[in-house]
């Protein structure tokens, strides 16, 4: 049948039997992504593919068939613009939820479909220098990366 954003998520079984994400979640935080993107364009919030995003579009061309999210970083300076969008989000066609002890937000499905983009925000401790100084535990499990130089995510002509 598959999921839909009125309806619940997949059940994640799948991720511990080591088989790909069912194409329709797939494609459901594809157009979350779209959509989230596309509103930090017309409000001037700098992002960029983060992590596991990252990887699937160097590596493979897409998302990992594995993944079930996707994952932008955006800049500290950018956390009130996101904030201010929040109310625009559900227009746009997702969810915009903040996660209170973290310096982290979710552009999610629905609220029935929790299916997520990670929005992680970079602090810049000292000039030329990204860092995250918050993280869930899970990032500390698997060994996401703390920093890494700004240029990295300059724009480039």
């Amino acid at each position: 049948m598959g999921c839909t954003p009125r309806s619940r998520q997949c059940d994640t079984t799948y991720l511990r039997k080591g088989q790909a994400t069912p194409a329709c979640c797939r494609e459901n935080v594809i157009r979350t992504l779209a959509a989230a993107t596309k509103l930090f364009d017309e409000h001037d919030i700098r992002y960029w593919l983060d992590y596991g995003a990252l990887l699937g579009a160097v590596r493979e061309g897409g998302m990992i068939a594995h993944d079930n999210d996707a994952d932008v970083g955006i800049l500290l300076e950018d956390w009130g613009k996101l904030k201010r969008v929040r109310p625009l989000a559900e227009s746009a066609g997702f969810v915009l939820r903040f996660i209170k002890h973290l310096d982290y937000a979710r552009a999610q499905v629905s609220f029935a479909n929790r299916l997520h983009v990670c929005i992680f925000v970079w602090h810049e401790p000292k000039p030329g220098w990204l860092e995250r100084p918050t993280y869930m535990r899970i990032d500390e499990q698997v060994g996401k990366g703390r920093g890494f130089p700004k240029a990295w995510i300059e724009e480039r002509s």
